[in-house]
């Protein structure tokens, strides 16, 4: 399996953002997308979602969701962010990306046989739904289809 530089950098970014996150912000991001929710929404199942605190100083907050079969490797990760400076690069990397309409304010979405990333912002919030592929689970176009219904769902809780 070969990764993008592209899809490299996001992975070392999301890395960063588990790897440093331990206090409290205003919304975990676990009780955006329930285990059993994110479960039925992608067709695998998830053992456990695992909060991996906040970053206070960065506005950050993520869940990871783990399978039975590979629970050291999330499959999913829900990250919301509170941040300016996290809204701001949202607002820049979705440039030159494929845009969504009807998830939150703006919305876009990118996708290859590896991973599937959809960043929303809604009000000051940044949202950012990542689903890894696995050989078990849905091809690309229902990768697409549950990251978006993910979204949707972890919007509708957002204040």
């Amino acid at each position: 399996m070969t990764i993008s530089s592209r899809n490299a950098t996001k992975l070392a970014l999301i890395a960063a953002l588990l790897i440093c996150a331990r206090t409290v912000v205003a919304k975990e991001a676990c009780s955006l997308v329930s285990n059993d929710e994110m479960s039925g929404l992608v067709g695998t199942k998830f053992v456990q979602a695992m909060a991996s605190g906040v970053n206070e100083q960065a506005g950050v907050t993520s869940c990871a969701y783990v399978t039975g079969t590979a629970p050291e490797v999330p499959s999913a990760l829900v990250i919301l962010s509170e941040s300016e400076r996290m809204y701001a690069a949202m607002t820049r990397g979705c440039r030159g990306l494929e845009q969504l309409e009807g998830l939150g304010d703006q919305a876009c979405i990118e996708s290859d046989e590896h991973m599937t990333t959809i960043a929303a912002t809604k009000g000051g919030k940044v949202l950012m739904v990542v689903l890894i592929s696995r050989s078990d689970g849905p091809d690309q176009a229902g990768m697409k289809s549950a990251a978006r219904k993910i979204v949707q769902t972890a919007l509708s809780r957002l204040l």
